[in-house]
């Protein structure tokens, strides 16, 4: 939920991040100058190197012909196999031409969606003739059109010079308020981007953390975003997924419980319907005790059953203040305190079966 001290929840574990040796990356699916501002103020602060997309584009070229083709692919939704197959085949063509460079910006790559200029690059190779020879030059210039709308609506939002491997922190935009075609094209590629580049393109093995701010809408846009949490795994990334409330986890339940599934650690603000999140901590067993009244008071009898109750009951999460977190981890759960960043510190609860007072 807005108010509950989400920003500085997600300062705080920048900063934790950073002195921990991480390179920290956060991608915003709602983009705010503020949010980048304060990063940049931490990274003055810590005396690191710093990039946004709010002031330089960031290159997204960089790569395989393959890492380019996933990228150019999602950047679209394609709702027919065909056309799916087809655009596929014509822009591998485009990228793996022959006695030529990898293009590396839409001015190298869009003159090559065309027929003619295909069918010359390929001379001398049959297979690939024939590949051309079955598509009309009606249909490749359908596929073209569809990537120079994408070039004219990102402009020169990939086209700059610093990458990932250049920052030890990074805020990346996805998309211009307001443009919810250029963030859709934005997500699609950058999500691709990033998963080549920590799958095999990083110069080096530093420990990663990527916080995807407004998940929802970075989802929305670009549902490879929700493969990227399980695949960030096994390649040394960690992931933080940043939500309003449950649902901005996924479009269904399906899909919300796989992604919590999939996480190690959750903290949450307060929330006005917090029973999901109150089943993901669990139950533990305790006793409930029962007293026969009768006319004259207590009888002397009663009963003891065992029961299930919350660990951290939902009540709790709704009335939390400004400031305060429940994390849940590994079966146990804890409240906390989350003071302003210059405390440089995060100051936590006890851990316990059930939630606790803060400290």
């Amino acid at each position: 939920a807005t108010g509950t001290g989400k920003t500085v929840t997600i300062l705080i574990i920048a900063m934790l991040a950073l002195q921990a040796g991480f390179r920290v990356i956060l991608v915003d699916g709602k983009p705010s100058p503020a949010v980048a501002a304060e990063l940049e103020q931490l990274a003055a602060r810590e005396g690191i190197a710093f990039n946004t997309t709010t002031r330089a584009a960031i290159d997204a070229w960089r790569g395989s012909p393959d890492d380019l083709l996933d990228r150019l692919l999602a950047t679209q939704d394609f709702t027919e196999p065909y056309w799916q197959a087809a655009t596929a085949t014509v822009l591998r063509l485009a990228l793996h031409a022959p006695d030529r460079p990898t293009p590396n910006s839409w001015d190298q790559l869009l003159p090559l969606l065309d027929k003619t200029a295909l069918l010359k690059a390929w001379r001398g190779h049959p297979a690939e003739i024939d590949l051309l020879t079955n598509l009309t030059a009606a249909d490749i210039a359908s596929i073209a059109f569809r990537y120079h709308g994408i070039a004219h609506t990102l402009g020169g939002a990939l086209d700059g010079t610093w990458t990932w491997d250049d920052a030890d922190l990074a805020y990346v935009a996805v998309g211009e308020p307001g443009r919810s075609a250029q963030a859709r094209a934005v997500a699609g590629w950058l999500i691709e981007d990033l998963m080549s580049w920590a799958a095999g393109r990083r110069r080096d093995h530093r420990p990663t953390l990527i916080l995807f701010d407004e998940f929802s809408r970075v989802a929305a846009y670009a549902p490879a975003a929700v493969d990227c949490v399980e695949r960030s795994r096994e390649h040394g990334v960690g992931i933080a997924l940043i939500v309003q409330d449950w649902t901005g986890l996924g479009p269904d339940d399906l899909t919300r419980r796989r992604l919590a599934g999939a996480v190690r650690t959750i903290i949450t603000h307060r929330l006005a319907d917090p029973e999901a999140i109150a089943n993901l901590a669990g139950t533990h067993t305790t006793t409930e005790d029962t007293i026969q009244l009768g006319n004259d008071g207590p009888t002397g009898r009663g009963s003891r059953r065992a029961t299930e109750q919350y660990k951290v009951h939902p009540q709790l999460i709704r009335e939390l203040r400004v400031g305060e977190i429940v994390v849940i981890a590994d079966g146990h759960a804890c409240l906390a305190a989350v003071p302003p960043p210059s405390r440089q510190a995060v100051t936590p609860g006890r851990h316990t079966n059930g939630a606790e007072t803060p400290s």
